[in-house]
């Protein structure tokens, strides 16, 4: 299941339903290709206003980037928050993404609180049951990439924020998570996650989207270490908690290798 209309309004259950149903039917065979997931909040509150064009540049160089990425499969999620609401703009293959059209769904202005709290919940959310549904049918994937776009002033309560910040801090101290914050000059820490900061509203912030996309590209399009980062030898495919354990950790180790030469 595909969804062609995008919307504002964003995915019903029934097609979120649905496009796990797809990917829990999807035979895997010996040259099935590792699947990464790509989670993407944007905040479209009212304080965003002013960046709407930024949230466009790093979707686009995102799917530029990744689409030509070899032997490797992404399922895209793309929570949008707008009037208050977050909702799931996008959920599937990420070459079956259209960004024309995504983009033209979206709204002229930016618009309402913003309940980040609440997004990254959904975003666990989906993420607990993707994985479930992937080791259930014996995939390989890896960890997941999350990107996040705001200026972090979020309108949960204080309890929820630092909730979900506790979480999400240990999951990437773990190794369980790759997150980047896209971040403004009113607030150039985001959440404090713990994860990698690129900078939205600098003169050269689309080059270093740019960087940071194509050190993703590359730190996805190979089994091997980019440099001597000491990870253990390759284990078999049929061995699969051991290999998607070593996927992820050779994704993790490239990303650092070329964000660290490159952003």
């Amino acid at each position: 299941m595909y969804n062609k209309n995008y919307s504002i309004n964003g995915f019903t259950q029934n097609e979120i339903d649905a496009e796990f149903s797809r990917l829990a039917d999807l035979e895997i065979k010996a040259m099935t290709y590792v699947r990464t997931s790509i989670f993407i909040t944007i905040d479209l509150s009212g304080s965003m206003r002013n960046h709407l064009s930024m949230i466009k540049e790093i979707i686009k160089t995102m799917d530029t980037e990744l689409r030509v990425v070899p032997k490797r499969d992404f399922t895209l999620f793309i929570i949008g928050i707008y009037n208050g609401i977050p909702r799931i703009l996008y959920f599937g293959d990420l070459k079956q993404f259209n960004y024309e059209n995504f983009i033209s769904a979206f709204p002229k202005s930016c618009y309402g609180s913003t309940p980040l709290a609440q997004s990254f919940s959904k975003a666990d959310e989906l993420l607990n049951r993707f994985n479930e549904i992937c080791k259930r049918n014996r995939h390989w994937f890896t960890i997941p990439v999350f990107f996040s776009i705001t200026d972090s002033q979020a309108t949960d309560s204080a309890d929820d924020c630092n909730s979900i910040t506790s979480k999400y801090k240990k999951d990437i101290a773990d190794n369980n998570k790759l997150l980047v914050e896209f971040v403004t000059g009113t607030n150039p820490n985001g959440l404090n996650l713990g994860g990698y900061k690129v900078p939205i509203d600098e003169a050269k912030s689309k080059s270093k989207v740019t960087s940071f996309m194509n050190a993703l590209r590359v730190a996805t399009s190979t089994e091997a270490e980019l440099e001597e980062a000491r990870i253990s030898k390759m284990p078999s495919k049929r061995n699969i908690e051991e290999y998607n354990r070593y996927m992820s950790d050779i994704m993790l180790a490239n990303f650092k290798f070329c964000y660290d030469r490159n952003c």
